[in-house]
């Protein structure tokens, strides 16, 4: 699985409508209306590399190839992330992100950093490596 960086420019989620991110949007976006303070999405890469780097130990078996290889790789911009990506920013963040599936109810299938205590971050995978940052329905947080 994999995932583009801009999605956890994305804040709170309530409900599956789900915002597609492109690559023309503003990488200082935020689609959960100001809940999640954003920032430039190769400041989040090198953060995710950094913490890869710094937890080789624990995530290396997971990495195929040579670790830094695939750290190189990771570093250049346009690469799309996956698991590894995920837990690691988890860290960074100090955020636990949950991975939804619409099937055909939402239904939370991964939690990275479920041990933090603070708000999650929610995204949702479309299967094929897509996945769309989960936002709140504005009629939802006016109720």
């Amino acid at each position: 699985m994999a995932f583009p960086w801009r999605l956890f420019l994305a804040g709170e989620v309530a409900t599956a409508k789900s915002q597609r991110s492109t690559a023309e949007e503003d990488t200082r976006s935020q689609a959960g209306a100001g809940q999640f303070p954003g920032a430039p999405a190769f400041v989040l890469r090198a953060q995710a590399v950094a913490e890869l780097a710094k937890r080789r130990e624990e995530i290396e078996w997971a990495i195929e190839g040579p670790f830094e290889d695939y750290l190189r790789r990771m570093s250049r911009s346009g690469e799309w992330g996956g698991e590894p990506e995920l837990l690691m920013l988890s860290h960074y963040l100090e955020r636990p992100i949950e991975v939804y599936m619409v099937n055909p109810r939402l239904v939370r299938i991964q939690n990275y950093g479920e041990d933090l205590k603070s708000a999650p971050i929610r995204i949702l995978f479309h299967g094929y490596g897509h996945y769309s940052a989960l936002v709140r329905l504005k009629e939802e947080e006016d109720a």
